[in-house]
């Protein structure tokens, strides 16, 4: 979202924005602040993540989530549940 919301400060096109698994760290927003998407596209899971004491551990350390925006219209994909290619959730 940074770089997209970058380039969308400085009047720079995007005409596919494609995220996988986004998460928020330190405070980052996940809106996109810009009209310079054409169109976006996130795919994402919220399966329980690995933290312990708040910090990022094991194999699923980040937790993904919805991206928003109030100038494109964003499908976001919701893959909470599915099983990877190593048989883990």
């Amino acid at each position: 979202m940074a770089l997209a919301n970058w380039a969308g400060a400085r009047g720079i096109s995007i005409d596919n924005l494609v995220t996988f698994d986004p998460f928020k760290f330190l405070g980052q927003t996940l809106n996109l602040e810009y009209d310079n998407a054409a169109r976006a596209s996130n795919f994402f899971q919220l399966n329980p993540h690995t933290r312990i004491a708040g910090l990022p551990t094991g194999n699923n350390p980040y937790r993904g989530t919805y991206v928003y925006s109030e100038h494109v219209s964003v499908n976001n994909t919701n893959y909470t549940g599915w099983i990877d290619l190593e048989g883990n959730f």
